[in-house]
């Protein structure tokens, strides 16, 4: 299936048709003969178990940063079967044909939501006083913790109004009247360089721009947002506003870039982003282009908090890196440099090497340093530890600052 198709819609009606179709034709010798086999009566007898465990053990599995890989995946399917087992022995079975089949409907329902009011308190109050006693005693836990909010001045700030709104809101730090400006466009994986520039491009001289859109690829071309179930065309209204913004203010730099992960072919990447660049090439004096960064296959600080000691989850010995995680943002790299190369006040500024040395993502780093936010975005502190190497960059391609 496409992951351009929204859920719940048509082709949800594919498999309920295909229950349908196997309770018509049952009676079917062929049919019947199959679904009479004693594994797939072992196997339907606990499938109402199984829809109510797979789910929930997927998703917690998933939070707590398992399910990276075939054998964890198989691990969760393996626990929800064996819960789906315990569940249709001690629980189904005994208040449908067991010992408890003759209490009333009312005291079944009684009992079921005071059991699983007791046990939602008793998670909660686990929970907190789990928390608690962790963020209390272990300063790397309350470190981990806090990366997530280790976020760009921008953010708070409200510069990204995300998929809500197409209007153009630039945010405007550093002097009001400086000479110079420098623009940041693009979405927020590029929005996550913002603290290199003013480092740089410093106050009274230059005043910085931010045009940031979350999830909004500086390419031209529609793209189909999952999280909202239909196309973003919030996010082309809004880069051509940005576009045409962007030709009133005349900036002397602009640094554009989005995530790699957006579902374009090469032939749109390189399309796409020609038609900005073209247009970038005429109204401001250089522009630079960075690749988008590449992601973890794991939440970086939950895996980083499983690691410290004294936690119900804790696994020291698991190691948050993975490898060849460049490969696709080489590729995209590449499609970018083929299109950069046609303009002369154009370059490409290629950081994947400070985020992930030799090929390697980590979610810290072996200076110690909190690489990740979460799967994908990087922390600010680690951006601000990368100016003194930005700049050597920036300088071999003859970006002035004066």
């Amino acid at each position: 299936m496409s992951p351009t198709l929204v859920y719940p819609g048509f082709w949800a009606l594919v498999p309920s048709l295909g229950a349908v179709l196997v309770i018509m034709f049952s009676r079917q010798n062929l049919i019947a003969n199959l679904l009479s086999q004693r594994v797939f009566v072992w196997l339907g007898d606990r499938s109402y178990s199984c829809y109510l465990w797979h789910w929930p053990i997927l998703i917690i599995g998933s939070s707590l940063g398992f399910g990276d890989n075939v054998l964890e995946t198989l691990a969760l399917v393996l626990l929800s079967l064996l819960m789906s087992m315990f569940s249709y022995r001690y629980i189904e079975l005994p208040f449908w044909k067991g010992r408890w089949s003759c209490f009333s409907a009312l005291r079944v329902i009684f009992a079921s939501i005071t059991t699983i009011v007791l046990l939602t308190l008793l998670i909660i109050n686990f929970s907190n006083l789990q928390r608690a006693h962790q963020a209390a005693n272990n300063a790397k836990l309350q470190e981990i913790y806090q990366a997530r909010a280790d976020i760009p001045i921008i953010y708070p700030k409200g510069c990204d109004s995300w998929y809500q709104s197409s209007a153009v809101k630039p945010c405007l730090f550093g002097n009001p009247e400086a000479e110079k400006t420098v623009v940041l466009l693009g979405d927020s994986v590029m929005g996550q360089w913002f603290s290199l520039l003013p480092e740089k491009f410093a106050s009274p001289m230059w005043r910085v721009i931010v045009l940031t859109k979350s999830s909004c690829p500086m390419v031209e071309h529609d793209i189909f947002y999952s999280r909202i179930g239909k196309v973003y065309k919030v996010c082309s209204n809004w880069r051509q506003e940005a576009l045409n913004t962007i030709s009133l203010i005349k900036p002397d730099v602009v640094f554009m870039g989005s995530a790699k992960s957006y579902d374009f072919s090469a032939e749109q990447w390189r399309t796409g982003t020609a038609q900005v660049l073209s247009f970038l090439s005429q109204v401001a004096g250089r522009t630079i282009v960075l690749p988008g960064t590449p992601s973890l296959t794991f939440d970086g600080p939950s895996c980083l908090a499983r690691g410290i000691g004294g936690g119900v989850f804790s696994d020291s010995k698991r190691n948050c890196f993975v490898n060849a995680r460049a490969k696709e943002s080489m590729e995209v790299a590449g499609y970018l440099q083929a299109e950069t190369i046609q303009y002369e006040n154009v370059s490409l500024l290629d950081l994947n090497e400070l985020v992930c040395p030799k090929g390697i993502c980590s979610a810290r780093n072996t200076e110690g340093m909190i690489v990740f936010r979460d799967s994908q975005h990087l922390t600010d502190s680690f951006v601000r530890t990368l100016v003194p190497d930005v700049t050597n960059k920036l300088g071999k391609l003859g970006v002035s600052y004066d």
